[in-house]
């Protein structure tokens, strides 16, 4: 899942197994139903798992942002309003 939208199909060939599915923000950009319902059921049957590096409150946006920056993340950092 490229969820940024910078990976060519074609540089996905090298590592997805056989059978393996490209999903990217690229060509979801219409926000098809059909997308939506794959990703549900991907995340589902633990075929696609996101990676949470870090969660941040709001308050802490400008710490989150100087963590990404540095380079080191791991996975997502997520920024939760409600903390």
């Amino acid at each position: 899942m490229d969820a940024v939208g910078i990976i060519s199909r074609s540089d996905t060939r090298s590592i997805l197994k056989k059978g393996g599915v490209f999903c990217s923000v690229k060509s979801m950009t219409h926000e098809k139903q059909a997308y939506l319902d794959l990703l549900h059921q991907m995340i589902e049957d633990k075929k696609l798992v996101p990676v949470i590096d870090r969660i941040y409150s709001f308050d802490q946006l400008k710490q989150a942002h100087c963590y990404v920056d540095k380079g080191h993340k791991k996975g997502n950092v997520v920024i939760n309003h409600l903390l």
